[in-house]
C-alpha cells in the first residue's frame, strides 16, 4: 500500500481549522436563530434572505417544476419530509390555493418555527408544520392520508429507510405517490459550473501548456487559451463554442485515473506545497483524502489491469473535487461536506423491498444531471 504524501495530510489539518468558520456560517444557514423581540417584517426579511441563500447554494428542481411533475390539484394532501424552512412546502400550499393540506415535517425545532412564521406571514391556512423524532417512523406521520410524499435531499437522513417507507404505507393513499430527490454521486460537468470562467486564462498564464490539466484539453481550447496570454488581471469570458469544448474535455478528465498522480508529481517537481490543489476544498477535503487512500491502497492509479466499477466511481468523485477546486467552479452544498449519498439503484431497491413500485423519472430538466428524481407508487 502506498502512503499519502505528508503535505496532503498537513494541508488537510490546516483546512480543518479553516472549515470551522465556514461551518459556523453554514450552521446559521441551516438552523438560524430567530430572536423573539424583532418585528414580523424583520423576520420576513430574514426568511427571504434565507430562501435566497438556499436557492443560490443548492442545485434544485424549482418548486414550480415539482408542482408540474406532481400534477398537483386542489384538494391534494402532500407530506414534505424534511421540509426545512419550507422552500417546497410553502410553494405547495400556495399552489393548492387554500385547499387540501401540506404536512411539513422536520427534526429541527427551529426549522419548524421558521416555517410556521413564514406560513403565517403568507396567510397560509393549509400548511401544518410539525417536529418529528429522527429515529424510525414518527407516529404523527400516520395521523393523516397523503396523495404525495415528497423528500428533497432528506432520504439520506432517514434511519432505516426500508422500515420507514413500509410503515408509512397505511398513510399513503391507494393512488398516492412517493417522490424522492437526491444529489447524484458523480455528475458530469455542464454550463452550470462554468458561470465564472475567468480563472482559466489566468491559470494558463501562470502555469503554461505543460500543466497536467491543460495537457488534457482539446486543441481548440488550448488555442484559445494560448491566444489569451497577454498579462492582465481580467480575462474576457470564454466564447460559448470554446466553452462547450472545454466542458467536454473536463468530462473526459473525470475518468482519467492518472490526473491526481500527475498533479502531485507536478507540484513535487516545482518544490511547491499543493496549495492550489488542496487549500480551498472546504470540508470535502476529508472526502478527497479518503478517496486517495482507498485508491492508493488498491493501486488503482497505476496498475495496468482494468479498474473496478467502484474504483471508477471513486476516481470520478476525486477528479471532480480537484477540478472544481483548482478552477473555482460552482460547488453545490453536497460537495462541500462529507455527506452520505445514495445511487439511484440503491434507492430503488430499498423502496421496492418496502412494497412500492418504481414508475419513472420526470422529463429532462437542466439539473437532472446533478439530481436523481424518482417516482414510486
Amino acid at each position: 500500500m502506498k502512503r499519502i504524501s505528508f503535505k496532503l495530510l498537513l494541508l488537510s489539518c490546516i483546512l480543518l481549522s479553516h472549515s470551522f468558520s465556514g461551518a459556523a456560517e453554514d450552521a446559521n444557514i441551516t438552523s438560524p436563530p430567530f430572536p423573539r423581540d424583532i418585528s414580523q417584517q424583520l423576520e420576513a426579511n430574514k426568511l427571504e434572505r434565507l430562501q435566497a441563500e438556499y436557492r443560490r447554494r443548492l442545485l434544485h428542481y424549482p418548486p414550480e417544476a415539482v408542482i408540474k411533475i406532481m400534477d398537483l390539484k386542489p384538494g391534494h394532501r402532500v407530506l414534505d419530509v424534511g421540509a426545512g424552512i419550507g422552500f417546497y412546502a410553502i410553494a405547495f400550499a400556495k399552489a393548492l390555493n387554500d385547499t387540501g393540506m401540506v404536512y411539513a415535517s422536520d427534526i429541527d425545532q427551529e426549522m419548524i418555527k421558521s416555517l410556521q412564521r413564514k406560513a403565517g406571514l403568507e396567510h397560509l391556512s393549509n400548511i401544518l408544520a410539525f417536529q418529528v423524532t429522527p429515529a424510525g417512523l414518527d407516529k404523527q406521520y400516520l395521523e393523516h392520508a397523503y396523495d404525495f410524499v415528497f423528500l428533497n435531499s432528506s432520504y439520506r437522513y432517514l434511519w432505516g429507510p426500508e422500515a420507514f417507507f413500509r410503515k408509512l404505507q397505511p398513510a399513503v393513499k391507494n393512488d398516492g405517490q412517493i417522490h424522492i430527490v437526491e444529489p447524484r454521486i458523480d455528475p458530469g460537468f455542464t454550463t452550470v459550473e462554468f458561470e465564472n470562467d475567468s480563472l482559466f486564462c489566468l491559470m494558463y498564464q501562470e502555469e503554461g501548456a505543460d500543466y497536467p490539466v491543460f495537457k488534457r484539453l482539446s486543441a481548440p481550447v488550448l488555442k484559445y487559451l494560448s491566444e489569451s496570454t497577454e498579462p492582465t488581471t481580467h480575462c474576457r469570458p470564454i466564447p460559448d463554442e470554446v466553452k462547450a469544448d472545454l466542458i467536454s474535455s473536463f468530462n473526459r478528465i473525470l475518468d482519467d485515473r492518472a490526473l491526481y498522480p500527475e498533479l502531485d508529481q507536478y507540484y513535487r517537481e516545482k518544490n511547491q506545497p499543493n496549495v492550489t490543489l488542496m487549500l480551498k476544498l472546504d470540508n470535502s477535503t476529508q472526502l478527497a483524502q479518503w478517496l486517495i487512500a482507498q485508491l492508493e491502497e488498491e493501486d488503482a492509479f497505476e496498475r495496468e489491469t482494468e479498474i473496478s466499477d467502484q474504483e471508477r466511481k471513486e476516481i470520478r468523485r476525486l477528479n471532480r473535487i480537484i477540478l472544481v477546486d483548482i478552477f473555482r467552479l460552482r460547488k453545490d452544498f453536497w460537495e462541500q461536506s462529507f455527506i452520505v449519498t445514495f445511487e439511484k439503484k440503491a434507492i430503488m431497491t430499498t423502496l421496492q423491498k418496502a412494497g412500492y413500485r418504481y414508475i419513472g423519472s420526470p422529463a429532462q430538466h437542466v439539473y437532472r444531471n446533478y439530481l436523481i428524481f424518482q417516482k414510486y407508487e
